[in-house]
């Protein structure tokens, strides 16, 4: 229920179940719930800007998973952990969290089970952390690149996945002056929202396309606005 409410952007509810999740987890001593509460919850943080709650919740679930855990989930985590540093303006310490997390997941030989919800993670979602590192430090041509290969990473039965993708390539390419891409992104990211019903997709979309409109508005325009209206 939490991560539907998260998926069609209503944090206020998915918030309210997750709290509700975590107090069970806790009272049932379940560290594996626990875990992929705190994971979800650091996300929505992020996604609201909230990098200091983002920051204490992925810490905290790598407490609690550091025994038992396989390196593909611990990876999630510290990626988490990562975007939340460089969101706080620590660029170093983002970095070397972000190294951190790619060489965990490296060392993934399934030799512990891996939670269904872990599957993923992967290069796709390495490089567009790293991509994100760039964004946030005003660096869109290099969050350009790196989102670039988070999409041939993409699995084509994700399309949510990569319409965000997309999305957040299209804003990055605005915001490096490249108009004509970021239409055409924008434009391809908005078809798979036909495929796939999306709140947290629209708001990046709309958030990508308020990034173009401030470059090119007639590009903009034309883009996606039978799906923005």
């Amino acid at each position: 229920m939490a991560w539907l409410a998260f998926d069609a952007g209503d944090n206020v509810r998915a918030k309210k179940h997750w709290k509700h999740a975590l107090t069970r987890a806790e009272e049932l001593q379940d560290n594996s719930l626990a875990v992929v509460v705190m994971a979800s919850m650091a996300l929505m943080s992020l996604r609201e800007r909230e990098p200091g709650t983002a920051l204490d919740l992925a810490r905290a679930a790598q407490s609690k998973a550091a025994s038992w855990a396989p390196p593909s989930l611990m990876s999630i985590l510290m990626t988490r952990e990562a975007r939340a540093h460089a969101m706080m303006g620590d660029p170093v310490r983002a970095r070397s969290t972000l190294a951190q997390a790619t060489r965990t997941f490296e060392q993934e030989r399934h030799e512990r089970p891996v939670p269904d919800w872990t599957v993923f993670h992967g290069p796709a979602e390495l490089a567009l952390a790293q991509a994100s590192l760039f964004t946030e430090a005003g660096h869109h041509k290099a969050a350009v690149d790196w989102l670039r290969r988070s999409l041939q990473h993409q699995e084509t039965n994700y399309a949510r996945n990569e319409a965000l993708v997309r999305f957040s390539l299209a804003g990055a390419l605005a915001q490096a002056g490249e108009a004509e891409e970021s239409a055409h992104e924008l434009t391809s990211g908005a078809v798979l929202l036909t495929e796939v019903s999306s709140g947290r997709a629209r708001t990046s979309m709309e958030e990508a396309h308020a990034h173009l409109k401030l470059l090119n508005p007639s590009l903009a325009a034309a883009s996606t606005a039978h799906l923005i209206a």
